[in-house]
């Protein structure tokens, strides 16, 4: 069922966010002004590399939050192409459900996360993924709708 696949994209969302999350941390850590007269410092090359990977992790909050409508748009796109029943929706209502009940506490978990002091300035740098961690049930049973809308939408009239 597509709206299992939902579950999959929270999950697989709250994974991605924490490896920027904790991507943007590491790096914060290695441009202290110790590490950049060790490491970064000691050529051209390293200055070099330090800028790029400052870029990628700039980018990273975007990067993110095209990932997520990815995902889903990916989900709905290839549900055009599953012919269902419509007696279907009575099982997407209950998995959209559980869907909500599971994006609550992973939202929270975020918000946990984020309040702890040592992640405070990584994830300040990721306005777009907080606002979207903040609304995460919400959003997500927008995506659960749509994906429902379209499934039924497009159901088979074959006869099961």
């Amino acid at each position: 069922m597509a709206t299992v696949d939902n579950i999959f994209i929270l999950i697989m969302f709250l994974g991605f966010a924490l490896a920027g999350l904790i991507g943007i941390f590491i790096f914060d850590n290695t441009t202290t002004s110790f590490m950049n007269e060790q490491l970064w410092d000691k050529s051209a090359a390293g200055s070099k590399i330090r800028e790029d990977v400052r870029t990628v992790y700039d980018n990273m909050d975007t990067v993110l939050v095209m990932i997520w409508i990815g995902l889903h748009l990916s989900l709905i796109i290839l549900v055009f192409f599953l012919k269902t029943h419509p007696v279907v929706l009575v099982g997407s209502i209950f998995l959209s459900v559980v869907l909500v009940l599971v994006a609550a506490p992973l939202s929270n978990a975020w918000e946990t996360i984020i309040a702890n002091g040592n992640f405070v300035s990584a994830a300040s740098q990721m306005i777009k993924t907080n606002f979207i961690m903040d609304n995460y049930p919400l959003f997500e049973f927008i995506w659960a709708m749509l994906t429902m809308v379209v499934l039924i939408g497009t159901g088979s009239d074959e006869g099961f």
